[in-house]
């Protein structure tokens, strides 16, 4: 890769920089919503699933951290502001998972959703045929390669 840089040679001297960031393409600049339940496995997964994407040269944001506002008013401005949303779906309750995915659709956010293959999410919300990438209990690495296709380039 070659880089021309010209300069005008005028009474103020301008300085042009191109940082590596800058340079990179802009898929590997691209940021990630993690949504996923607060339990004990919930979290267990997601810090694998975050190290993962991180990894690939993602920025990954999530729902936990203190805020002086409403959790939704919180959660709303945190994917309005990225690129992607990872939904993380693991037994138990995922109302709130699959809130956030149809707000995400809304704004017409790219989805990937990683589905435990024992969890039975209504994905009603978001579409009934939705398509998901499972995986089995405890490991989420299992769906790391599938995931590789799904996130856009």
């Amino acid at each position: 890769v070659v880089f021309f840089f010209f300069f005008n040679a005028t009474a103020t001297t301008e300085i042009y920089t191109l940082s590596l960031h800058d340079a990179l393409p802009i898929y590997l600049k691209k940021t990630v919503f993690l949504a996923h339940r607060f339990d004990e496995l919930g979290m267990s997964l997601a810090a694998n699933l975050r190290r993962f994407l991180q990894h690939l040269g993602f920025t990954v944001v999530e729902g936990e951290g203190y805020e002086s506002r409403s959790i939704p008013e919180k959660i709303a401005d945190r994917i309005r502001s990225q690129d992607i949303l990872v939904l993380l779906v693991t037994s138990g309750d995922s109302t709130w998972i699959l809130s956030e995915a149809a707000f995400a659709k809304a704004l017409g956010k790219y989805i990937v959703a990683i589905v435990q293959e024992d969890a039975s999410p209504n994905m009603g919300i978001i579409g009934a045929d939705f398509e998901h990438i499972s995986f089995p209990k405890d490991s989420v690495e299992k769906a790391f390669t599938d995931l590789l296709f799904a996130l856009p380039t």
